[in-house]
């Protein structure tokens, strides 16, 4: 005698929670840029934001492992604009 197929239910796949993000703005290298968006047109699905993002999130995480940890939070936002003396 066969079996009969299970009766659980089918769940429908999670959708991850969308990420909410702005905008970074700053200044690279003219030869630093075009490596990107050389890169970016060149591997389907990369996208200049997300090799940003990778590129970010993987030097952190070596300063972070340097530090022991984390950073603490900053006292105030960054002041922008050039830096003094530049």
């Amino acid at each position: 005698m066969a079996k009969s197929p299970s009766k659980r239910p089918v769940k429908a796949p999670v959708k991850p929670a969308r990420v909410v993000k702005d905008r970074f703005t700053l200044h690279l290298p003219i030869d630093l840029m075009e490596r990107a968006k050389n890169c970016s047109y060149w591997t389907p699905g990369l996208t200049l934001a997300g090799l940003a993002e990778a590129g970010i999130r993987c030097e952190i995480e070596k300063l972070e492992k340097r530090n022991g940890g984390e950073f603490k939070t900053r006292e105030k936002e960054l002041v922008g604009g050039r830096p003094i003396g530049s």
